[in-house]
């Protein structure tokens, strides 16, 4: 990809992402799955997804998840008005990771079909709400 920027018909600017970018996005969207995996486990065995337990692991998602968004930018060198993009990127490595450790590598969120499924339904709160916040953290540069 080339790092250009381009004008649409509404004059704002989207900048793309280099290889370079991606390449460190393609990382820290590993790390990150990697990570988050260990730690759900762990959270699945002291009872994370039972009850009032599940709401609080959703909102800690809520809170983390701007800070981590915004990271992304000294990380892997992205602009602001690149974080969508960057976001994307980060949680479709996740997700492929995710996928692919639900279908062969299950116990690693847990002993139970119940815990896995809790891990599979918080990553995915996780990967929406990034996605979604993304938007919102997201500035095109002032003309």
């Amino acid at each position: 990809m080339v790092d250009t920027t381009s004008p649409t018909s509404n004059g704002l600017r989207h900048a793309s992402l280099h290889r370079g970018q991606m390449v460190r996005l393609t990382v820290v969207g590993f790390a990150t799955w990697f990570g988050v995996a260990f730690l759900l486990q762990y959270a699945g065995s002291i009872g994370a997804y039972q009850g009032s337990g599940r709401v609080l692991m959703y909102a800690l998602i809520v809170l983390g998840t701007p800070a981590l968004l915004l990271a992304l930018m000294p990380l892997a060198g992205i602009a602001r008005n690149q974080i969508v993009l960057g976001a994307a990127w980060v949680v479709g490595i996740a997700s492929v990771c995710d996928g692919l450790a639900l279908a062969w590598f299950p116990s690693l969120y847990g002993g139970s079909p119940f815990m896995v499924a809790g891990a599979g339904s918080t990553l995915l709160w996780g990967v929406g709400f990034a996605c979604l916040l993304s938007f919102f953290i997201n500035q095109e540069p002032k003309s």
